[in-house]
């Protein structure tokens, strides 16, 4: 078929075409890539042509070509284009490193050379905007690039079919805003015929990447003509820093940190539909007062169509603070009319009360949520308006609530916990309620909020400018925990200027006191506030099977009273109220409350005041219509115990009104009858001022105790009364204080309180009274009659007790003493102020004045006896001064001794530590075997003890009492003189015995009485002890007692030139003492005389070492007792008899050498005639029980004489038996050597042999003497010669 031919013949020719296609493009490819990268070798060439066409200068550092497909592919490096032919003139522009790949079909088809892509690396870009709105390209060159407005810029960039950017830096600069400055990017614009397409990418400053990819249709270079589709993906950086300010300004903007991916289309002139993905995690805003939003997270899609405007949210979240906004969907909706519409499906209304006033700029909207604080949940929420969002009085609204809240605004309600529905407008509306848990207040009418468990009915309103707001409800079924209620409500609050008024009708059943206040429209301006005041404090209580509230009429404060009616009526079963404060609280009550007319009227038929029964109660009060302050009239009469009467005048206000004449009453078990009337202001200043009482009441008490008397009044009787007028007062009261009768009257006088008693009591039975109790037994007995008034005044007691103390005779020594007929006027007055503080003031008629002060258990005082008045103390402690004709210490002894025992306070000894000081002067003091005349004894309180100091003609000295026991006393005298004569000194001491023979039994120890470890530490100093017949000396010692004795470590004596050093120990059982120490003298002769006993010895020094014990105390110490050694040494004296001028002396009889001179002044007259001298005198001696022996030869050395004593010394018998050896020298003693030699031929030969050999031959010129007997009359007996052997060897 003819078809078929040519359908051959043309794929024939269409294949040949194709081959031949294929081959001239192989042999393209081929040519070209032989040919095209050799075109780099005609660099110079090309860019000579380049500058000859363009008439610039152009330099190029580096060309290279490749073929990259079927198209030529050229790369030049270090390009750069100059304004004209001059190198020298200004860069065009310069670029680093471009790719260019040719296309070459359209560049032969036009015939001028067609890129098919254009590719720079590494540029530079700075784009910026003048003032006058043209923008200008800089980077290419030296030059500023101008691209003329917006739309010369977009022609621009038309021409180009692809332009790639990469590694591009980009640098936007709006004129007056922020720059913008992106890294590293990549842009590729693409145009194709009336399409474009730009895909990018670019990095912030901050590091972040933003993605873009945007299409558009575009014909011609107007971009009013645009439609374009786009995607953005922006990192959640903050983008206030590059936004234009005045944007972020209107905007209130501070910081913007948000990101997401956004989806949308742009036609006609306007953004048609944008959804996407917002994530903001951090926007704040230049208001300091508007937190910061975080976490902002939403999806949305927006529509605008020429009907209007749409936009649906879903899943919205942000967060505050810490507080998150609960996700949530919302869509609105306007219209082109300006009408909106506003769909929630959940509303936390707790969020928007504490975000939306921070937020709102609009201060009466601001504060319009501030003040009503919504709170709970609201869903399906549906709102519309007009254009204006602020028109309130256009919004309709209808929600359904869950658990929702408001507060009072203006006169409108507060509601919580509203579960139902609402729907309406400003205008109108109605609340439905039907739920559990709801409360409302009107805070300006009740303070308290009404609470229930159940809630049925609806609150209607209407609200308009001329007719203001009126609340109404037909009547709202309740039940709670005040029980079951109906209430009826139509509360009308017109504009101002106008009267407010309220129809409130309540009735509540089954329900209780403590309620009542919630139903009172305490803050109404008409409800009298003072018995608001008084509802508030009677803490009523108790079952109110019906209760009945109304109130109708105006609400405003100066409203007359036929301008409203209030009232109630209440039924109280098994009830408690309070009056007034401060009284009584009245229980189990029944009682019927009336409030009608303005006439408060309770009464009751039974009711509990304490443990009494009030009956017959009554409590009326004029609320409105009257004339004076509000007051309460009680009315009562009552019965029960005693001590409900006291409580009554103690602990009710009648304690002020009165000035608390019982104050500290109290009473045990007793019986009380009265009545009780009252008038209590309500309103007024000084309202207790105001108060008036009337109370009387009969009892009988078995033991009332009132403080000042500090004893109870038992089996008391009487009558009592109270008012204001005449106080408190009593006639003919009788009982029974301290075990005796009394009687008492109680009167009120000069506004104090007066009680006086009368009675007769014994000694004893006062000694019972506290108030006496201190008082040492023994003091007084007898009995007497006593009168005494007591004034009670605030704060403050007086009691005066008046006595002749006529039938007491007092025991003490004269001249305080007294017998039971003498009378003797005392008085004793009492001051008792607040905090326990006594005044105590005593006078008697014979000189006694004594004032007492106590205050916080601490006693002070001045007592004087004929010393003048005493004066009120200052100081704590006593303070005694007294003057006494004669002071008998045995006397005061003997009758202290004769005291019964006592303990506790009540002790003599036990209120020493009371004293601080005493003066006590005695015109004759008895005692202590002395008697002294005008002694003066000061008692001084110092900080770690006390201080005597003594002052008279025998004694002067102070001695120091520490208080604590382990501490010594210190005595310090500067004389004391004792009467004893040295005669009774002697029969007292047994060492001052005299000369004579030994007694036959041992003298009494003076001290043998005395237990040393009982006594007290000692420290004793006297600097001049006296007997009568002349001073002896100091003498001081320390004296420190243990558990078995008490040790003197310390003894001195100077007792008439005798020095005695040491110490001693004397112990209890067996009783002895110990002495270690010296005795010693100058001249012991001297002594020895001023002892009144014969010098038999005299020294320049004399001292001998001790010792010694002996049984006994320290006063029975004589070496004819004592055991122990002595060690003796005397310089530069004499031995010498007691004869001649020393007859009329006492020997002293161990240093008796009467005997032994004699014998010696006998056989040696030239020698021994005047004594015995010597320069040293030695030995040792020990002592064993009275009986002295020589432990070392006593030797004595002299000029012409040696003498040596051995042998023993029975002091306790006084005999002796001694060998004395007496050496001579031979050449002083012929007389001698002629006796021993019986010629005196020899006397030259010895006295030669003692010249050439001396003491070697003294032995030839010694004499032994045998002393023996009697110590006083020994028998002195020559016994040899020329021997030096003791004299008893070998009789």
């Amino acid at each position: 078929m003819q078809w078929q031919r040519w359908l051959k013949q043309g794929l024939t020719g269409l294949i040949l075409l194709l081959v031949a296609w294929l081959l001239l493009a192989a042999a393209y490819v081929s040519l070209g890539r032989q040919f095209v990268p050799a075109l780099a070798n005609y660099q110079t060439e090309l860019v000579a042509k380049a500058q000859s066409l363009t008439g610039r200068h152009i330099q190029l550092d580096l060309l290279t070509a490749e073929m990259q497909g079927a198209q030529p592919v050229f790369r030049l490096r270090g390009l750069q284009v100059h304004a004209d032919a001059e190198p020298y003139s200004p860069t065009l522009f310069a670029l680093d490193n471009v790719t260019a790949r040719l296309n070459l079909w359209q560049s032969l088809w036009h015939q001028r050379l067609v890129m098919d892509a254009l590719q720079i690396e590494g540029l530079s870009l700075s784009i910026s905007e003048d003032a006058e709105g043209q923008w200008h390209l800089r980077g290419l060159g030296q030059q500023t690039q101008s691209l003329g407005g917006l739309e010369q810029a977009v022609k621009i960039l038309r021409e180009q079919r692809r332009i790639t950017l990469l590694n591009t830096e980009i640098s936007v600069s709006p004129y007056d805003e922020p720059r913008w400055q992106f890294e590293r990017g990549e842009l590729t614009l693409t145009n194709g015929s009336g399409w474009q397409r730009l895909d990018g990418r670019l990095r912030l400053p901050d590091g972040e990447l933003i993605r873009w990819q945007v299409s558009g249709l575009l014909d011609n270079d107007n971009l009013a003509d645009i439609s374009m589709g786009f995607f953005l993906e922006l990192p959640a950086s903050d983008w206030s820093r590059w936004l234009p300010r005045e944007w972020l300004k209107r905007s209130h903007l501070q910081q913007l940190t948000a990101g997401g991916r956004f989806w949308g289309s742009w036609q006609e002139q306007r953004l048609q539909r944008l959804q996407g993905t917002l994530v903001a995690p951090q926007v704040r805003f230049d208001n300091a007062t508007s937190p910061p939003l975080q976490d902002v997270f939403g999806r949305f899609v927006y529509r605008n169509t020429e009907a209007g405007e749409r936009l649906l949210v879903q899943n919205f979240s942000l967060r505050i603070d810490e507080q998150v906004w609960p996700m949530m969907r919302a869509q609105a909706e306007r219209a082109v009319t300006g009408d909106w519409s506003l769909a929630v499906d959940r509303l936390s209304l707790d969020r928007l009360r504490d975000w939306a006033p921070r937020f709102v700029d609009h201060p009466p909207m601001a504060e319009l949520i501030s003040t009503l604080a919504p709170q709970g949940k609201i869903r399906n929420l549906h709102v519309s308006g007009s254009s204006t969002l602020t028109d309130i009085e256009a919004l309709r609204f209808s929600a359904l609530l869950d658990q929702v809240g408001i507060q009072a605004y203006e006169n409108a309600p507060m509601l919580q916990g509203v579960t139902g529905s609402v729907a309406g407008s400003v205008h109108a509306g109605e609340l439905r309620v039907s739920n559990q848990q709801w409360s409302m207040q009107l805070p300006k009418l009740f303070p308290d909020v009404w609470q229930y468990d159940d809630a049925e009915g609806a609150l209607n309103w209407a609200w308009s400018r001329e007719e203001g707001l009126r609340l109404r409800t037909n009547g709202m079924t309740v039940a709670g925990e005040d029980g079951q209620g109906v209430a009826l409500f139509d509360l009308h609050l017109p504009p101002s200027g106008q009267t407010p008024t309220m129809d409130l009708r309540v009735a509540l059943r089954d329900s209780s006191a403590i309620y009542h206040r919630r139903y009172l429209p305490l803050r109404a301006p008409a409800f009298n506030p003072a018995l608001a005041t008084w509802l508030a404090a009677s803490g009523l209580k108790g079952e109110v099977p019906l209760a009945i509230f109304s109130y109708q009429g105006s609400l405003l404060k100066d409203a007359s009273a036929d301008e409203r009616e209030i009232g109630l009526y209440a039924e109280l079963r098994g009830g408690e109220m309070l009056f007034q404060n401060g009284w009584p609280l009245l229980t189990e009550v029944d009682a019927d409350l009336r409030l009608q007319g303005g006439m408060l009227d309770i009464r009751g038929q039974r009711a509990g005041l304490w443990h009494s029964q009030a009956s017959n109660t009554r409590v009326t009060a004029q609320l409105l219509n009257r004339n004076g302050p509000l007051a309460l009239n009680i009315e009562s009469d009552f019965v029960g115990p005693v001590g409900d009467a006291l409580k009554l005048m103690q602990e009710t206000p009648l304690r002020e009104l009165s000035k608390d004449p019982l104050a500290g009453w109290t009473v045990e078990s007793g019986e009380v009858e009265g009545r009780l009337a009252l008038s209590i202001p309500l309103e007024g200043g000084n309202r207790e001022a105001q108060t008036e009482a009337d109370v009387s009441w009969q009892m009988t008490a078995d033991r009332l105790l009132i403080p000042q008397l500090q004893a109870p009044l038992r089996q008391l009787k009487g009558r009592f009364a109270y008012s204001r007028e005449q106080g408190l007062r009593s006639d003919g009261l009788t009982g029974r204080f301290l075990g005796a009768p009394v009687k008492a009257e109680l009167s009120q006088e000069q506004g104090k309180q007066h009680l006086q008693l009368a009675g007769r009591h014994s000694v004893e039975q006062l000694r019972s009274w506290p108030l006496a109790s201190s008082a040492p037994a023994g003091l007084a007995k007898g009995s007497f009659n006593w009168q005494a008034e007591v004034d009670i005044a605030a704060q403050q007691q007086q009691i005066l007790v008046t006595s002749d103390l006529k039938g007491v005779a007092l025991t003490l020594p004269a001249p305080l003493g007294k017998d039971a007929e003498t009378a003797l006027d005392t008085s004793l007055a009492l001051q008792l102020s607040g905090g326990g503080t006594q005044r105590w003031h005593v006078t008697a008629a014979n000189g006694l004045d004594a004032r007492l002060l106590r205050q916080a258990e601490q006693w002070s005082g001045d007592l004087r006896f004929r010393s003048g008045e005493a004066l009120m103390p200052v100081a704590p402690g006593m303070v005694v001064t007294a003057q006494l004709p004669s002071l008998d210490w045995d006397a005061w002894q003997q009758w202290k001794d004769g005291l019964p025992a006592t303990t506790g306070s009540g002790g003599v000894a036990s209120s020493a530590h009371l004293l601080r000081r005493a003066e006590i002067t005695a015109e004759r003091f008895t005692g202590f075997g002395f008697s002294l005349s005008d002694l003066q004894a000061g008692i001084q309180r110092q900080e770690k003890g006390w201080r005597l100091d003594l002052t008279q003609a025998d004694v002067a000295g102070r001695i120091m009492l520490p208080d604590e026991g382990t501490k010594p006393i210190d005595i310090a005298l500067q004389r004391l003189r004792l009467a004893a004569t040295e005669h009774q000194a002697d029969e007292l001491l047994p060492a001052m015995q005299p000369d004579g023979g030994a007694p036959a039994t041992d003298p009494a120890d003076p001290l043998e009485n005395i237990s040393p470890s009982g006594l007290p530490p000692l420290d004793v100093k006297i600097e001049q002890l006296s007997l009568a017949s002349g001073p002896l000396g100091a003498v001081a010692f320390t004296l420190r007692p243990d558990a078995t004795g008490a040790r003197i470590p310390s003894l001195s004596l100077d007792l008439r030139g005798l020095k005695v050093e040491g110490s001693m120990d004397w112990r209890e059982a067996p009783a002895h003492t110990v002495f270690k120490g010296t005795v010693s003298a100058g001249d012991i002769g001297q002594v020895l005389t001023a002892w009144e006993y014969a010098p038999t010895i005299t020294s320049k020094e004399f001292t001998t070492g001790a010792q010694l014990n002996w049984p006994g105390s320290p006063a029975m110490f004589s070496l004819r007792r004592s055991s122990g050694s002595l060690v003796v040494a005397a310089r530069n004296g004499m031995l010498q008899s007691g004869d001649n001028g020393t007859q009329a002396l006492r020997v002293f009889g161990l240093l008796n050498f009467n005997s032994l001179t004699r014998r010696l002044r006998l056989d040696f007259s030239d020698l021994f005639s005047k004594g015995t001298a010597y320069d040293t005198l030695d030995g040792a001696l020990y002592v064993d029980n009275g009986v002295l022996h020589s432990e070392k030869a006593l030797v004595l050395q002299g000029p012409g004489v040696k003498m040596q004593f051995e042998g023993n010394l029975d002091m306790r018998t006084d005999t002796v038996d001694l060998g004395v050896l007496v050496t001579l020298p031979v050449t002083n003693n012929l007389p001698l050597a002629a006796l021993l030699v019986g010629a005196p031929q020899i006397g030259g030969v010895l006295f030669l042999a003692d010249k050439i050999l001396g003491d070697k031959v003294a032995r030839f010129a010694s004499v032994k003497y045998k002393v023996s007997g009697d110590w006083k009359q020994p028998s002195v007996e020559f016994d040899r010669a020329f021997d030096d052997k003791a004299a008893l060897e070998n009789k």
